[in-house]
């Protein structure tokens, strides 16, 4: 299996030290997430009725999301989640079976 990275910024240390004593990540609702777009579905009106709705939206409520990537060298993660270069990468050496 290939390890997964997580970029974290040293603002929020407790969650660090957290994630490598307890080896655990966070994972966030979609309301907690940053990005605002994120998590959002269109639908045609006309082929969805109320009660699916209900059923989409709660079982989009009960959905968490944690980040993760491939290698620990990308810009972009470092740039967004870990405070440019100056924060941390945690590897996790479980990987994912298939993504």
């Amino acid at each position: 299996m290939q390890p997964l990275y997580k970029y974290r910024t040293l603002q929020n240390w407790k969650f660090v030290l957290d994630a490598l004593l307890n080896s655990r990540l966070y994972a966030a609702t979609f309301e907690d997430l940053n990005d605002p777009m994120e998590g959002l579905f269109k639908y045609e009106p006309s082929l969805v009725n109320e009660h699916i709705l209900d059923e989409l939206y709660n079982d989009k409520k009960k959905l968490k999301i944690c980040s993760l990537s491939r290698t620990p060298t990308n810009d972009l993660m470092w740039s967004y989640y870990a405070d440019g270069l100056r924060a941390s990468v945690l590897r996790s050496n479980q990987g994912v079976a298939s993504w």
